[in-house]
């Protein structure tokens, strides 16, 4: 019995029987052709062959870092501005999605006075978009997405979800001053699949 060959992008169920063929002796007479069987022999099998897909859920991205201007320069402080993350994701069931952040906030890196005039870090927005508006769009402003948990919405769909979705960070006005340098943070984006699948409890 062949069973399970499982890729990246790809679940594919392969059952088959081998070997299960009862036929008539060559040569045998009518008579014996209807000769009565006893009651724990038959001349046909039926068989039921069950195959299980384990509900599995993958991510894969071809930008892991990328950067975008903030810096109003009439103000010294953030502009509006905005930037795509892209990635591919592949799930076979109903899922919970969770994105958090590393520090809640792009945050300064470098060595600089403290002082209350300029600002050292910037909150940001993050809109997780799935292929096919799947989930609609999940939205989480950085500083909940560094609470415990992060920012979560659970997909319950009964349809593959695969292809390309994004994330959107957003970045909004704010006049107050920044330090000139880089400012950082890392988002990680979790797709963990539910066993069964559908609706939870």
């Amino acid at each position: 019995m062949g069973w399970l060959g499982n890729a990246f992008g790809s679940d594919v169920l392969r059952v088959g029987l081998v070997g299960l063929t009862l036929a008539a002796a060559a040569g045998a007479s009518p008579a014996a052709a209807h000769t009565s069987l006893p009651g724990n022999v038959s001349n046909s099998l039926r068989i039921k062959v069950v195959g299980e897909v384990a509900p599995s859920c993958a991510l894969s991205q071809t930008v892991h870092e990328d950067e975008f201007d903030v810096l109003d320069d009439a103000t010294g402080g953030s502009r509006d501005a905005s930037i795509y993350l892209p990635f591919a994701v592949d799930c076979n069931a109903a899922f919970d999605m969770k994105l958090s952040s590393l520090n809640g906030s792009l945050d300064f890196k470098g060595v600089s006075a403290a002082t209350a005039a300029f600002r050292r870090s910037i909150a940001y927005s993050a809109e997780v978009r799935l292929p096919g508006g799947v989930g609609g769009v999940m939205s989480c402003g950085s500083a909940a997405m560094e609470r415990r948990g992060g920012c979560k919405t659970a997909i319950a769909t009964d349809d593959v979800v695969q292809g390309a979705g994004s994330i959107k960070v957003s970045v909004a006005r704010d006049g107050q001053p920044l330090l000139r340098g880089i400012y950082s943070d890392t988002l990680t984006l979790t797709l963990q699949p539910r066993l069964g699948g559908g609706e939870r409890d």
